[in-house]
């Protein structure tokens, strides 16, 4: 689990996270896809945020959403902005056992579970034959997509933990045997090289940049102006993976 007052930083970028991390629209219909979602479909979106992706799904593919978060400033922002009715505050699996849900995903949000392996095992428990999961998140060989480590080399030991971690988390799914199994690589995040990139990393846009210091992150920036400067401009594309699995 990632060395952070995690529910403090939530909390403090609840209102600009729409702003700072916007809704990446093809992993999210990619989760729609491997989910299979049908319209009236209840799905979870077990970490939600601002539940901006599930207002997404909402209105694309008319499914019936429901948000769990543990920092309430999300969930108020979830209920306010987004008008998601369903918003549970909460950080807890037992929430996920009282709900009947058809679909439920988790996106990056695994390595702010303290014991993810009972978590999921504990998530699959409770689902019903016929239901289906997913999550997106990093392995490995995915770590060196991560443009941040071209300007922030203080985040690799960071990533590369967290990534490990995360290996250890689908493998021991894999070996669950009431779930058929499946992983693809998939391009997850996209990063535009302009001044709004420096503009989100000064707001500690993600958990892990809010991990470094004021001169890490003041380096780091300086680079990232420059590269600007000499026209990159770019589109960077992050690599990730997708893992979904349904209940039989």
């Amino acid at each position: 689990m990632i060395d952070m007052n995690s529910k403090k930083h939530f909390i403090n970028i609840a209102d600009l996270y729409e702003e700072l991390r916007p809704v990446y629209t093809p992993v999210v219909d990619k989760l729609a896809e491997v989910l299979e979602l049908k319209e009236n479909d209840v799905v979870v979106d077990y970490g939600c945020g601002p539940a901006h992706d599930l207002k997404y799904l909402s209105d694309k593919y008319k499914i019936k959403p429901i948000g769990i978060d543990k920092s309430p400033e999300m969930c108020r922002v979830a209920s306010e902005r987004n008008e998601i009715e369903n918003v549970i505050n909460g950080d807890n699996q037992s929430f996920v056992s009282k709900l009947n849900f058809d679909k439920i995903y988790f996106k990056f949000v695994m390595h702010h579970i303290s014991n993810p392996l009972q978590f999921m095992d504990d998530i699959i428990t409770c689902m019903k034959i016929g239901n289906s999961f997913a999550i997106v998140t990093m392995l490995p060989e995915n770590v060196e997509s991560y443009i941040v480590l071209r300007y922030f080399p203080a985040l690799r030991t960071i990533l590369e933990s967290e990534a490990k971690r995360q290996l250890e988390i689908i493998e021991h799914i894999q070996k669950n045997p009431s779930i058929i199994f499946n992983i693809i690589e998939y391009d997850v995040n996209e990063e535009i090289f302009d001044e709004t990139l420096i503009d989100k990393i000064q707001k500690n846009y993600s958990s892990f940049v809010s991990l470094l210091s004021e001169q890490e992150k003041k380096n780091g920036i300086e680079k990232i102006r420059s590269d600007i400067n000499n026209n990159y401009k770019n589109i960077h594309l992050t690599k990730g993976i997708i893992c979904y699995g349904r209940k039989y």
